[in-house]
């Protein structure tokens, strides 16, 4: 069993007479908020399969963070959105119809009504998921602390969403491999996680092409990302049973 691992500091919260738009966007980003009242996750079924019978996540079109200048700091709302529309695939494939894509940026515009300071410091992990839950794109979500609950969620299909405030995405870009930063530098993030290896995980980003999908080994994402959400939608667990038989054949996905 995995110990529990403690999490990172949080980031800087800006003071509140500051002018959040004069602020940097390195160090002040408060991504992780943690709610005392979320569910831990509990694995309801099935169990852990081995790293290569293990259902990978669907092949769908990586919406780009950087495409409009209004979500720039909508890393939340993206990596969501793919989580979302990846579960969404998993029905439309299971039910022989075309699959519902949620624009990430229609959601931002939609989350900047509750949270409008949000455009200049950021969304948080739990906003954005509650946001998702209230607009009916998920059923629910619960915290993973283990290797053993991240593997069983992504076997299951309830992809991981969490975020870390120390990476170097520059050796994402170049190498597709998460690396800590040593230069003492906090740059809050938020992603998705759509599959696993032996080895560690596979992330989903909201910046491509350059680095769209890359590689956290199991160390470095237990110890240095924030709290671990396992996205669900129970509309979709008998889709994900025949998505589970019928995956290997359409050979589909990432």
């Amino acid at each position: 069993m995995i110990p529990m691992i403690p999490m990172i500091p949080h980031h800087r919260v800006p003071d509140p007479d500051e002018d959040l738009r004069t602020l940097p966007s390195e160090g002040y980003v408060m991504i992780d908020d943690p709610d005392p009242r979320d569910y831990p996750y509990e694995p309801t079924f099935g169990g852990i399969c081995e790293p290569a019978d293990h259902m990978p996540f669907p092949l769908i079109e990586l919406q780009n963070q950087s495409a409009h200048e209004i979500t720039r700091m909508a890393c939340g709302q993206f990596a969501l959105c793919h989580i979302v529309t990846a579960q969404n695939k998993i029905r439309a494939m299971s039910d022989g119809a075309e699959p519902v894509e949620i624009s990430a940026k229609d959601e931002w515009e939609r989350l900047l009504q509750k949270y409008p300071d949000a455009q200049y410091a950021g969304s948080t992990l739990q906003q954005n998921l509650k946001h998702a839950q209230t607009s009916n794109h998920i059923t629910g979500y619960s915290v993973v602390t283990t290797k053993e609950q991240i593997m069983h969620a992504l076997a299951h299909q309830r992809y991981i969403y969490t975020g870390s405030a120390n990476g170097d995405w520059r050796s994402v870009r170049d190498t597709k491999r998460y690396r800590v930063r040593r230069d003492g530098k906090f740059v809050g993030h938020i992603i998705a996680v759509g599959s696993f290896t032996a080895d560690g995980v596979l992330a989903i980003n909201s910046y491509w092409p350059k680095n769209g999908i890359f590689f956290i080994d199991w160390e470095t994402f237990l110890a240095h990302f924030y709290t671990k959400y396992a996205v669900s939608d129970s509309r979709d667990e008998a889709a994900f049973s025949r998505y589970r038989e019928a995956v290997f054949r359409q050979r589909d996905f990432i």
